[in-house]
């Protein structure tokens, strides 16, 4: 029960999101995940590539930023 009500706030949290807030989530795993420092991408310089990706999104039900954050998110957990 615990872990159904918590993957629930979790997925509320994610989806419920703004904008910057989505955008700080993604630069993070991706620095957590070494990534960023393993490609040498200045961390301003990969921000705005987060945010130019944000901005083609289109704006449909499902394959939006949402979803991308989500399966991004995922992801991360399931590499842990």
């Amino acid at each position: 029960m615990k872990t159904s009500l918590l993957r629930s706030l979790l997925t509320l949290f994610l989806h419920c999101s703004p904008p910057p807030l989505q955008a700080k989530m993604i630069n993070d795993v991706f620095t957590r995940s070494g990534l960023v420092d393993m490609l040498h991408v200045p961390a301003p310089k990969f921000k705005s590539f987060i945010a130019a990706v944000m901005a083609r999104y289109r704006a449909v039900p499902y394959h939006n930023v949402n979803h991308a954050l989500h399966v991004m998110h995922t992801c991360w957990m399931v590499s842990q």
